[in-house]
C-alpha cells in the first residue's frame, strides 16, 4: 500500500503542475491499469476538476463526504490542499478498509470531518509503521495552511525506501496509449469502504453500487456548515 500511495501522490503532483485540482479524489476514482504486479493506478472522473492559477482559490462546494476537506464543508475558499486531505483519507482507507471520518448520519460525518482528530485504533493499526501514521496525520490537518505540502509528501520518510523504484516504474507507464475500456475499468476498480449512501455535495448522489446505465444528474446538495 505504500507503493500505491506514493503513486497516487505522484499523480496529484502531475495534475497540480498543470494547475488542475481534482476535487473528488476517492477510492472509487482510482483504477489500476491491469491485474499484474506491475500495474499502476490511474486517477479518473474529472467531472468536478477545475483549473486554477497560482494564488487563486475556488469556492464551489464540491467533493464526496468522507473524503472532502473541512475547508470545503465550512464554505471557505480553498485550493490544491483539498486534494491532499482526500489523499490522506484514501491512504487511511487503503490500510484499514475504513474511512477516518465516517458515520451513518451525514451531519455527523460533517461534524467529525471538521472537528475530530484522526484516530489510530491500537488493534487496527497494529503492524503499521509510525511513518505511515505520521503522514496521514499531516495530510488530515484541519487547517489547510498547516497541512503538509505536496513536495513534503513526496519526500516523506514513509516513501523513501520505494521512491526511486516507483518513479522509474511510473516513467515506464507514462507513454501508455491504449486506454482501458469501460468493462476493464469496472474490473479493476477499487471497492469504496464508504457507508451504503455516499453523498457528493454540490452535484450528485453516489451509491456504493451505482447503476451502470443511469447517468442522469441528481439534484444539487449544498453542504452544511460545521
Amino acid at each position: 500500500m505504500c507503493e500505491l500511495s506514493f503513486q497516487l501522490a505522484k499523480g496529484i503532483e502531475y495534475l497540480h503542475s498543470y494547475g488542475i485540482v481534482h476535487r473528488d479524489m476517492k477510492l472509487e476514482n482510482v483504477m489500476m491499469t491491469d491485474t499484474s504486479d506491475a500495474s499502476v493506478p490511474k486517477l479518473v472522473d474529472f467531472g468536478l476538476a477545475k483549473m486554477i492559477g497560482p494564488g487563486v482559490k475556488a469556492e464551489e462546494p464540491f467533493g464526496t463526504l468522507g473524503y472532502v476537506a473541512p475547508e470545503i464543508l465550512e464554505k471557505k475558499p480553498y485550493s490544491f490542499q483539498c486534494d491532499l486531505w482526500s489523499l490522506g483519507c484514501i491512504i487511511y482507507a487503503l490500510l484499514t478498509s475504513s474511512l477516518p471520518f465516517d458515520h451513518d448520519s451525514q451531519k455527523e460525518t460533517i461534524r467529525m470531518t471538521c472537528e475530530d482528530d484522526v484516530i489510530f485504533d491500537t488493534a487496527t493499526w497494529k503492524g503499521f509503521s509510525a511513518e505511515s501514521r505520521d503522514l496521514i496525520t499531516r495530510l488530515l490537518t484541519k487547517n489547510p495552511e498547516k497541512r503538509i505540502t505536496l513536495p513534503n509528501v513526496i519526500d516523506h520518510p514513509w516513501f523513501r525506501k520505494i521512491k526511486k523504484n516507483i518513479e522509474t516504474k511510473l516513467q515506464l507507464h507514462a507513454p501508455r496509449k491504449s486506454p482501458m475500456t469501460n468493462q476493464q475499468q469496472q474490473v479493476f476498480k477499487f471497492e469504496d469502504p464508504a457507508s451504503p449512501t455516499r453523498k457528493i455535495i454540490g452535484r450528485k448522489v453516489l451509491s456504493k453500487q451505482p447503476s451502470k446505465t443511469d447517468h442522469s444528474p441528481s439534484p444539487t446538495y449544498p453542504p452544511s456548515t460545521c
